[in-house]
């Protein structure tokens, strides 16, 4: 009989403890769950951004094939492409069209075929850059391009007519993020 009421006690105090732990278990279990779908979930977050970072490599660098006689305005078409990474290059219209969003540099360099040369820098319409050569000349720029935006060299309106040697004259540029 006393071993009876001793296992009703033993019981009695028991089962709340057990009730208790069981209940801590099935919290820590939710718990669990919880974080682990709030780390997945940040994980997704960061490889999001992380695919939003420019990985692309753009960069051209081409070269005049021809001697050019500039009229006002006139673009150079540097048909001789040597690289061209990302194509954003054409040398059919001597022009570049940005394909990616960032901070760009371009270098033109240009040798007059005889006198002189005037020669810009164009962001779309906007003189960037300009360069005079009485024997060799060049422009740089650093620009902030939009996709889609569009960087070329031209002749300086207002120069008169000019020409520019092939061969040593270049027009390049690249991203630089």
């Amino acid at each position: 009989m006393i071993a009876t009421v001793f296992e009703a006690l033993y019981k009695q105090q028991l089962c709340p403890v057990l009730h208790c732990i069981i209940q801590l278990m099935s919290n820590l279990k939710k718990d669990f769950h919880r974080e682990i779908k709030r780390l997945f979930n940040e994980t997704n977050t960061i490889t999001d951004k992380e695919k939003k970072l420019p990985q692309t490599e753009i960069g051209f660098h081409a070269e005049l094939s021809n001697i050019i006689a500039l009229s006002s305005t006139q673009t150079l078409n540097f048909e001789r492409v040597i690289t061209n990474i990302g194509n954003g290059y054409n040398n059919h219209t001597g022009m570049f069209t940005a394909t990616d969003n960032g901070l760009y540099f371009f270098m033109a360099s240009f040798i007059p075929h005889s006198g002189r040369a005037h020669l810009e820098m164009v962001k779309n319409s906007v003189v960037i850059a300009r360069g005079r050569a009485n024997g060799s000349g060049s422009m740089q720029a650093v620009v902030k391009l939009m996709i889609g935006d569009v960087v070329r060299c031209r002749h300086w309106s207002g120069s008169g007519t000019e020409t520019v040697y092939k061969n040593f004259s270049f027009f390049s540029g690249h991203l630089i993020k």
